[in-house]
């Protein structure tokens, strides 16, 4: 195996273990602007649920990425979650990227997603390569898997 191969698998696996720490992550707080204290670097985020990863992503402006969870339009962990938190209720509408959950939904989601706690890692380059290997091997729940990410070799 060559050095930068070697070099590559270290930074891909040294930033997994991040990814998969709570430690050092923020609460997503409803009605708080938490986000402000996420730097506006690029790079890749977890999210999770019970000390459990639920999501990965990566993002070229991590704050904006993680304001964008406040949005249910914005960001596909909010509907996912909404959709997979309220489904069974008969007031449930699903939501896309151009429609919000019923305002009733909002509210209750706003609450559900503080419980919720996002740890971002600042990456400048290989930021599509550590998320979709941290989707291998994470295999958060609420993550869309790419049709394209194939295990390491």
């Amino acid at each position: 195996m060559s050095i930068s191969r070697k070099c590559e698998k270290s930074h891909i696996a040294r930033n997994i273990k991040q990814l998969s720490s709570t430690a050092g992550a923020h609460r997503l707080s409803a009605g708080e602007r938490w986000w402000n204290a996420i730097p506006k670097s690029p790079g890749v985020y977890s999210i999770f649920k019970d000390g459990k990863v639920v999501y990965c992503g990566e993002t070229g402006n991590l704050q904006g990425r993680m304001r964008d969870l406040t949005r249910t339009v914005n960001h596909t962990l909010r509907r996912r979650f909404g959709t997979k938190q309220y489904e069974h209720r008969s007031d449930f509408q699903p939501a896309s990227a151009k429609q919000k959950f019923p305002p009733n939904i909002e509210t209750l989601l706003d609450r559900a997603m503080s419980c919720l706690l996002v740890k971002v890692v600042s990456i400048r380059l290989g930021r599509r390569e550590i998320e979709e290997s941290a989707i291998l091997l994470l295999k958060p729940n609420l993550t869309f898997e790419r049709r394209d990410i194939s295990a390491p070799k």
